[in-house]
């Protein structure tokens, strides 16, 4: 008889967007709006990195809570530079 390995750990990390924004995400999202716009310009990095799961229908939009921080962290991190580099031309 196959056995199918199970790991539970492996879904254990994903929540609900709403639940990640009030629990750990505030700071850096103050208003569901302010992660929506962010959402819309990175959805697929977000989605490519395995941070974001685009729900469907009546589901919500899933995070993974171990690497969505990384990811918007990495994301901020690239957008400050490129803000800077834009900078130094213009100067």
């Amino acid at each position: 008889m196959n056995e199918i390995p199970t790991n539970r750990n492996q879904l254990a990390g994903l929540m609900p967007v709403a639940e990640w924004l009030a629990e750990s995400a505030g700071r850096v999202f103050p208003t569901p709006k302010s992660w929506e716009f962010f959402r819309k310009g990175h959805r697929e990095e977000l989605v490519r990195e395995g941070a974001l799961f685009l729900g469907a229908g009546r589901r919500p939009d899933y995070v993974d809570a171990n690497l969505i921080g990384a990811v918007v962290r990495d994301i901020l991190r690239r957008e400050s530079l490129e803000r800077l580099g834009n900078a130094e031309v213009a100067a």
